[in-house]
């Protein structure tokens, strides 16, 4: 059997006759050969040259063949080099030592040249695949490389607009002097561009669980409000088709719990979203009940009396991209929210379960574990729930908290976007393109909020943050929310770590801001020019 004339066999043994013996028969089979004659001979040999397998001999003076062996796996130049030991040894024990020294094979001697023509063979065959699947994971890391910065590109790229349309369209809709025609006119460009930011996020969260990149960022918050805020927006979605829609809370459930609220809000939206959007005939029921002997699981379950699933369909429902149901309903989704739900569920430690029948209807529920929060969180009073802000914020929010708020940001649309929203809560805020421009402001004006973007000119956002929690003391300081295009998994940590509090990904929603800003306090110390 003739070899790839290339490849070189490194033999070391301190006997002449088997170095001249084996060397002529591996020429003869078509291999270059180097030899040494003990091991710190071959080490210095391995230094200068590396052979594609050695053939070690065990008992040799000075270092045996075990030591060099493992010098030779020590180092990251030859590590990856295989290994065969050639001795006169057989016993297990010794056997053993080899392999853990990091040997590939182990020969008796004598040596009997088809058997070890065949295994250096056999091993090189398999080092020429390991190198194969080596180059095919750095290749597919690379694209994976290629791919998450091209969506992080897109992301940003994408956010920027829409956080104009959709800015754009919640300051018009609290509009008093338009037509009802314009106001459902901007209605309509609002929903359109939420859908597109849905179908976005659907992309980018898919993304990062394939990258294993998703993470759960548990909080404590209040779950009947949580729970009230859901219902109202599915009951909206629901009265808009004419159907019917029973929440069904237990009276037994906390008061309070620590998970993450915004990944258990996007599970219960997807599965109430399409329970109501395929039913088209009686309606969907919401239960929430603490389970029987259990002091933190919860389950939530999802009943409607739409078009059902068939058994086979079943099996496919938690696929990305799998859709069932009429064209119309296909045609409103890229079938990634059952899939992203149920990875989801999963890190919670727990799994979406669902049974259906065909022109009956289908049940999903799942049960999780969500223990009591940790501390007390005080009740809001006075404060307008989310389905009811467009209509009743105004000032309000400005009266209760009059904050001294500065927007860093860079693009002008979206500064007026920004400067709109807050005055529709009563703020008049002031604005600052870069980094920079937010620290002069600092030195001259004390704010009680920094409303600050990322990506800017001179001096990001993320080096202003670090200046400010160096330069003023935690007291003195402003609460820095972010507020930024990025959206990737880890641009939260990184907002964070620069010494931001919040995070708001953009598009700016009218919700988002006000949660954000009833975290902030009032300073009362003020600075003036």
């Amino acid at each position: 059997m003739q070899s790839n004339p290339k490849e070189l066999i490194f033999i070391v043994d301190d006997r002449p006759s088997n170095l001249q013996l084996l060397s002529e028969f591996l020429k003869e089979s078509g291999f270059k050969v180097l030899v040494a004659r003990d091991g710190e001979s071959a080490l210095k040999k391995l230094e200068k040259i590396s052979p594609d397998l050695i053939l070690l001999d065990v008992m040799m003076p000075g270092i045996d063949g075990f030591e060099t062996c493992r010098r030779i796996k020590a180092s990251p130049a030859t590590h990856d080099i295989p290994v065969i030991f050639m001795t006169v040894l057989s016993d297990t024990a010794d056997k053993v030592k080899g392999f853990e020294a990091g040997g590939v094979d182990y020969i008796t001697k004598p040596i009997q040249g088809e058997e070890v023509l065949a295994r250096i063979n056999v091993h090189l065959h398999l080092r020429s695949l390991t190198k194969q699947l080596q180059d095919a994971k750095q290749a597919a890391e690379a694209a994976n490389r290629t791919k998450t910065e091209f969506l992080a590109n897109m992301s940003h790229e994408l956010r920027t607009p829409l956080n104009a349309i959709l800015g754009i369209a919640q300051i018009l809709q609290g509009s008093k002097t338009m037509t009802e025609e314009e106001c459902d006119h901007i209605r309509i460009v609002y929903q359109s561009g939420s859908h597109l930011l849905t179908l976005l996020n659907d992309i980018l969260d898919l993304s990062k669980i394939e990258a294993g990149k998703m993470e759960l960022y548990p909080t404590d918050f209040t779950l009947p409000a949580f729970l009230q805020d859901v219902v109202e927006i599915c009951r909206i979605w629901a009265q808009q088709k004419g159907i019917a829609f029973n929440y069904q809370p237990s009276p037994e459930l906390p008061t309070a719990i620590h998970a993450d609220e915004k990944r258990l809000r996007q599970i219960l939206i997807n599965l109430l979203g399409n329970a109501i959007k395929f039913t088209d005939q009686g309606g969907v029921t919401f239960n929430v009940e603490r389970i029987e002997n259990s002091a933190a699981k919860i389950r939530f379950q999802v009943e409607d009396t739409g078009i059902g699933i068939s058994l086979e369909q079943l099996d496919n429902i938690f696929l990305p991209f799998e859709q069932v149901g009429n064209n119309q309903c296909k045609a409103e989704g890229t079938g990634l929210g059952l899939a992203i739900s149920q990875k989801i569920i999963q890190m919670m430690g727990s799994t979406l379960k669902v049974t259906s029948y065909p022109g009956v209807g289908s049940i999903f529920w799942i049960d999780l574990d969500l223990p009591d929060a940790k501390e007390s969180i005080p009740t809001v009073q006075s404060l307008p729930s989310s389905s009811s802000l467009l209509d009743q914020w105004d000032s309000q929010i400005a009266q209760q908290l009059p904050l001294r708020i500065l927007i860093a940001e860079d693009n002008i649309v979206n500064q007026k976007v920004a400067l709109h929203l807050l005055k529709r809560l009563g703020y008049h805020a002031d604005i600052a393109s870069n980094g920079k421009e937010v620290l002069s402001s600092l030195r001259h004006q004390s704010y009680d909020v920094v409303l600050m973007d990322v990506q800017m000119p001179e001096m990001d956002g993320l080096q202003a943050s670090r200046v400010i929690c160096q330069e003023w003391s935690e007291t003195e300081r402003p609460r820095i929310i972010a507020m930024t295009a990025g959206a990737m998994e880890g641009d939260r940590d990184k907002c964070l770590a620069a010494g931001m509090s919040d995070y708001i990904s953009k598009p700016i929603r009218l919700e988002a801001v006000v949660k954000a800003l009833r975290q902030c306090r009032v300073q009362n110390s003020q600075k003036s020019d």
